[in-house]
């Protein structure tokens, strides 16, 4: 099973006269994101505004301002009401905040003869599986005829008998919103 995650943040900056929405679907292959295991990033920019404006790079840095995903050489021009769909990936970093990665998904931008790097205004958040909690990827790592279930060794008899809802149902409801994203800005272009 695939985790993935999604993030939607509206950005409004200040000193440019732009705007724009994004979204960040991560999928991890092992059914969650463990720490040192390939995540795949799915980038969705949205111009919501009126002026048009070129991406340059997209970066994903952590709290401590850490790059663990780049798209370098972009150089997309987005025109008011388009949107763009960008792909990376990458080794999932350490958490920063317990079993978290707090991030921030940064742009270089260029508008209006202008170029600098800009932030989406809110953090973002992705829970991880620290590798300092993982015993077992599959039941070859466990010893004395054990399996690997969770994550974790046990004896046949032990294994746990109840699902992690949470796990099994996140897929479904991030494929909801991404679709509910997608929806609106259909809508809102429309009504543009």
């Amino acid at each position: 099973m695939k985790a993935k995650l999604l993030f939607l943040v509206l950005f409004i900056p200040v000193v440019l006269a732009i705007s724009w929405q994004s979204n960040v679907v991560i999928d991890c292959q092992l059914g969650v994101c463990v720490e040192g295991s390939v995540a795949n990033y799915t980038i969705v920019v949205a111009n919501t505004g009126d002026e048009d404006f070129s991406i340059r790079q997209i970066s994903l840095k952590d709290a401590n301002g850490v790059v663990f995903a780049n798209i370098f050489n972009i150089n997309e021009t987005l025109r008011s009401g388009t949107y763009k769909i960008f792909k990376t990936s990458s080794v999932v970093p350490p958490a920063t905040q317990g079993s978290t990665v707090v991030y921030d998904l940064c742009y270089v931008l260029d508008t209006g003869g202008k170029s600098g790097e800009y932030c989406d205004l809110n953090k973002r958040f992705w829970p991880i599986k620290p590798l300092s909690e993982v015993e077992c990827l599959s039941d070859k790592d466990c010893y004395d005829g054990k399996v690997c279930f969770n994550m974790k060794c046990y004896d046949k008899e032990d294994i746990p008998k109840e699902e992690n809802l949470f796990t099994k149902y996140l897929m479904y409801i991030n494929l909801v919103l991404l679709l509910g994203f997608i929806g609106y800005f259909v809508y809102w272009i429309k009504k543009h």
